[in-house]
């Protein structure tokens, strides 16, 4: 598809994951593209992980594998991004998995229509075999990091906010910092990514697979580790008021926390959590500054009543 033959580092961070990692890489390695290397972080599995990374090293001399203390995903594909050496990397999670042409269709778009960022429609798929995706109603085209960053902050429209599911060029990171976090990692660096990047390009078809596993760090309930979603969101907020963009953008910061802040309130009601009460009260006064900043500066839109009533009940 391009005369093009660029090196790409697919960089795969994996953690207690043996079960479906074999799917994962060797989808990676069956790539119509063929100049690319695999680096897989063994994210201080406590499994078989590491001894399965090992053996697909000894079989494929593209594979790299780094053994690393563990530190979330974020540290590990910074970890990995930083052993890399094409002039491309990507990022796939351990228990996703990629059509066989979507590397070489990506990095062609990528040359055809000057982006620096290449990207796909993903399909979405449960364990009971169920698929679907929310592209469906998106064409192939040019997309702004402006937009890709006010879907992030407002939660509207597709999921730019995944690292998953695209190509880049490597320079893109420079100076970039991964957060040592368990949730919403790929919000802070996604936002800062699209910062500096004016135009993406968008396949519309469906070459990723992201697999919603019970137990992945996406899905299930209550959780203590999801509190720091806050501090993420939080974090993105302070990116953007230390001068990085307008009063457009910061509106969209402020009704990110307020949602966080939101969603997880609800679910430790939900779960009927033990220290409930004691983060609650720790987090009032992080509440009330979020309910302020979002009446004063956000974007209103359908639902937020329902967020704001959530909040108000918490600290009452």
């Amino acid at each position: 598809m391009t005369d093009v033959d660029e090196l790409l580092s697919v960089i795969v961070p994996a953690y207690n994951a043996q079960e479906w990692l074999p799917q994962c890489l060797d989808s990676i390695l069956v790539q119509t593209y063929r100049n690319l290397e695999l680096i897989v972080v063994d994210d201080g599995s406590t499994d078989g992980t590491g001894e399965l990374c090992d053996g697909y090293a000894l079989r494929d001399p593209r594979v790299r594998i780094l053994h690393v203390p563990n530190g979330g995903p974020g540290v590990a594909r910074k970890t990995g991004l930083d052993s890399s050496g094409g002039g491309w990397v990507a990022f796939v999670d351990s228990d996703d998995w990629v059509d066989s042409r979507m590397f070489e269709v990506l990095i062609a778009a990528a040359h055809e229509h000057g982006a620096d960022i290449s990207g796909c429609a993903p399909c979405n798929e449960r364990p009971d075999g169920s698929r679907w995706s929310n592209f469906s109603d998106c064409s192939s085209g040019p997309v702004s990091g402006k937009r890709c960053n006010l879907d992030i902050l407002y939660q509207t429209g597709h999921a730019w906010g995944a690292m998953w599911g695209k190509i880049y060029r490597r320079e893109i990171f420079d100076g970039i910092e991964f957060p040592s976090l368990s949730n919403l990692e790929d919000y802070v660096v996604m936002t800062r990514v699209y910062d500096r990047v004016p135009k993406i390009w968008f396949s519309e078809e469906q070459l990723y697979h992201h697999c919603l596993r019970e137990g992945s760090l996406s899905s299930g309930g209550f959780s203590r580790s999801k509190i720091r979603s806050i501090d993420a969101a939080e974090t993105i907020r302070k990116y953007f008021a230390d001068g990085h963009a307008g009063a457009e953008m910061l509106g969209g910061a402020d009704s990110l926390v307020l949602r966080m802040y939101a969603q997880m309130l609800w679910l430790w009601r939900k779960a009927g959590a033990p220290d409930r009460h004691w983060v609650l009260q720790e987090r009032r006064a992080g509440v009330i500054k979020a309910l302020g900043r979002f009446i004063r500066n956000s974007r209103k839109q359908r639902g937020d009543g329902k967020l704001v009533a959530i909040l108000l009940l918490s600290i009452l």
